[in-house]
């Protein structure tokens, strides 16, 4: 039975799609979204929808983390500081970078990457939005034996899981996207990816919603949740205004930690401060998103530029831009792509993705809060997975039950 309007709390790839999927279905939504659609974690994001793309535990980072720890240009930094929030997420952290957990992830992030795969093809085919689709998978590009063997390592367990794998010599590789240099040694597609532009698809989707009916409150902060008697009917707003319907989903990204903590549900993150830098296209062109793997750099063809994302860093939940982090990209990425260094920038930035230590998204009901979904947790993920949750949760509220086992990644497993 309706009970008013679902209230969406945060304009990312996640609550963007369980609005689409909820209105779809005839159920009015209000989302509110604190920076404008398009500003977001997903918007800068790198814009590979990688299905079946291992977690960001991986054995042995942990360990390299700690080495880097007083390195201010290493893929993975975090800035020493005495934070027991960051300490306790990195004990998990470090507990989690083992290969039995890698395969529960696995297990969970399976169904969940083809399930998304379907979702993205329904949204684009019946929307008609533009957003640079290309459905051409993405190379994950290594240029060292040790670089070989662990993209060789990784290929065998996602294609055990049933994704379609092709792997390609140093030729082979230079045949296919000739805008590669001498020095790569060779790759693995994973063919049943894809990437986009993901600023221009979460624009586009936006417009799309609003045609459908969703109500937008952007630019709006929340700066609580409203819980009374046990049930939250919604949310209150930094101007004092507040936004009230029938259930609520916190799609907040790395904001739905301290939401959630007053409400009564511990729900630890930490900011992953990724980096972006948008280039005009060097020549010869790029035309496969790919992953440059010694470096922890993703390069994304997009309309009109060529995008370079990647490092990961942990100092706390701020957007301070760190220059020599973004010169970082152009430099790891002129190894594999010669032409680099010499275009134009036409854009940089960085953003905080949502990162849970165990390496899965949350999904799932708080469990002392009626009416309360809790959707987040994507961290590098989020632009891949955001279909799947925003669907999974429009099953949830409308049908009770999800059609997967949401278990493993349900709110109060922390």
């Amino acid at each position: 039975m309706k009970q008013g309007p679902i209230v969406i709390i945060g304009g990312g790839i996640t609550g963007l799609c369980a609005a689409y999927f909820l209105i779809k279905r005839g159920h009015p939504v209000v989302l509110v979204t604190r920076d404008p659609v398009g500003d977001g974690a997903s918007a800068g994001n790198a814009g590979i929808l990688a299905a079946g793309h291992l977690p960001l535990p991986h054995p042995g980072l942990s360990a390299k983390a700690l080495r880097w720890i007083l390195d201010r240009d290493a893929p993975l930094y975090i800035p020493p500081r005495f934070d027991l929030g960051l300490l306790r997420w990195f004990w998990h952290f470090h507990r989690a970078c083992n290969p039995r957990q890698i395969a529960h992830c696995m297990k969970i992030l399976t169904p969940l990457g083809m399930k998304t795969m379907e979702c993205w093809r329904e949204i684009l085919t019946e929307n008609d939005i533009r957003c640079d689709f290309r459905p051409r998978g993405w190379l994950n590009v290594y240029r060292s034996e040790t670089g070989r063997w662990e993209a060789a390592r990784e290929a065998a367990l996602v294609r055990d899981l049933g994704f379609e794998v092709a792997q390609y010599s140093r030729q082979e590789l230079r045949e296919k996207e000739p805008a590669f240099g001498p020095a790569v040694s060779g790759a693995v597609h994973y063919l049943d990816s894809a990437s986009l532009d993901p600023r221009a698809f979460m624009e586009n989707l936006a417009e799309r919603l609003v045609g459908l009916g969703v109500e937008f409150r952007g630019g709006e902060e929340v700066t609580e949740l409203i819980v009374e008697k046990g049930k939250c009917s919604g949310a209150r707003l930094a101007s004092g205004a507040e936004v009230l319907g029938g259930r609520t989903v916190l799609a907040a990204g790395i904001w739905s930690t301290g939401l959630a903590e007053a409400a009564g549900l511990k729900l630890p993150m930490q900011g992953g401060k990724g980096y972006h830098l948008d280039l005009e296209p060097p020549s010869p062109a790029l035309g496969t998103a790919a992953v440059l793997m010694e470096d922890f750099i993703a390069v994304t063809p997009m309309d009109g530029r060529l995008r370079l994302a990647g490092t990961v860093e942990f100092s706390g939940v701020n957007r301070d831009l760190v220059a020599s982090r973004v010169k970082m990209l152009s430099a790891g990425a002129a190894e594999f792509l010669p032409g680099v260094l010499a275009a134009d920038i036409l854009g940089k930035g960085c953003d905080l993705r949502p990162c849970t230590a165990d390496g899965l998204p949350v999904l799932g009901w708080a469990p002392k809060v009626e009416g309360l979904l809790i959707s987040t947790g994507g961290a590098k993920m989020g632009m891949t997975l955001g279909p799947a949750l925003g669907q999974l949760a429009a099953e949830m509220l409308l049908d009770g039950q999800a059609s997967l086992d949401l278990t493993p990644v349900r709110a109060d497993r922390f």
